[in-house]
């Protein structure tokens, strides 16, 4: 591993008490949660900025949803300084007493979930090659591994291959080859979406990623295109911090264009964002780049804008 990842930072201990990392806890949480609403890097490090993120809170709260962050996103936030900053402990704090659970797991443990469900081992395995096929990238991190590990990529791809630890060998290798500025974070989270998506689930879009990553967004549409088009369930969906405005606006969350704006701007450099919306006589979908506030009052004007990322 690059000596300025780990999945541990030295100070874990700091949110133990806030979080949910226990594996059975784990797999029971997915199971039987309404929503699972899994963190990348970029999104909690803008929500762990926001200045009143209690509105934030109480939508994932009112969508009876749980929040999931994955090893990888931990080594990500960790990163050169090995610890989890002081903002990261706070916001996870801020979670868990708004009544929110946090979710802490290893990729891995998504076997021990779709073990729930599924009585092969052969068949869960099957559903990790097909989720690796579809999630990974041309060029990156998991296809390096894939190079580089013949035998790792011959079990992977075995038509009937009932080793139980073959979830672990793989997520291992591929945390322990993360490179600085790798976009593996999301790539795991779309493999282990992928892999969930196999569960017969009553809710539609059980699991949303928040993000604020483009390229991230068209990786979770292409994985939801392959879930509609082999099981014609939609389970899987991105939002990005300014679709939140939207939605918690919508939800009378926040009433004033100075909360709409704060969680708009947030994070953003030179008071200006680009989104990818339709406006009321847009015919299609649009790259829009406008002033925070600009967005904060089209949002607040009914039916006047639509934002998809």
């Amino acid at each position: 591993m690059a000596t300025c990842y780990t999945e541990t930072p030295s100070n874990m201990a700091d949110i133990t008490q806030y979080i949910i990392s226990d594996k059975s806890s784990c797999v029971r949480e997915i199971i039987m949660a309404e929503k699972c609403f899994f963190y990348d890097t970029c999104a909690f490090r803008k929500h762990a900025n926001l200045k009143h993120p209690e509105s934030l809170l109480e939508f994932l709260k009112r969508k009876n949803g749980i929040v999931v962050i994955t090893r990888t996103i931990i080594m990500e936030l960790a990163s050169v300084s090995q610890i989890l900053n002081i903002e990261y402990v706070d916001y996870i704090k801020k979670m868990h007493q708004a009544g929110l659970k946090i979710l802490v797991i290893y990729e891995e443990d998504i076997f021990d979930v779709l073990g729930q469900c599924f009585n092969s081992n052969a068949q869960i395995n099957k559903y990790l090659d097909v989720a690796i096929k579809v999630a990974k990238s041309a060029v990156g991190t998991i296809s390096s591994v894939y190079k580089s590990d013949i035998q790792l990529r011959n079990d992977i791809m075995s038509d009937n291959n009932t080793d139980s630890t073959l979830f672990t060998r793989f997520f291992n290798i591929v945390r322990n080859s993360k490179e600085s500025g790798d976009n593996l974070g999301e790539e795991m989270i779309a493999i282990c979406i992928h892999m969930l998506s196999n569960i017969p689930e009553s809710y539609n879009y059980k699991y949303i990623i928040m993000t604020e990553d483009k390229g991230a967004i068209k990786l979770i549409n292409k994985i939801w295109k392959n879930i509609c088009d082999y099981s014609l369930k939609n389970t899987v969906t991105a939002v990005t911090t300014v679709v939140l405005g939207q939605k918690i606006y919508q939800e009378n969350l926040i009433t004033t264009k100075a909360q709409v704006e704060e969680i708009v701007s947030a994070g953003i450099t030179g008071g200006r964002v680009t989104i990818v919306a339709s406006e009321e006589y847009d015919l299609e979908p649009q790259e829009k780049t406008m002033v925070c506030g600009e967005v904060a009052n089209k949002i607040m004007v009914p039916n006047a804008i639509r934002i998809y990322y």
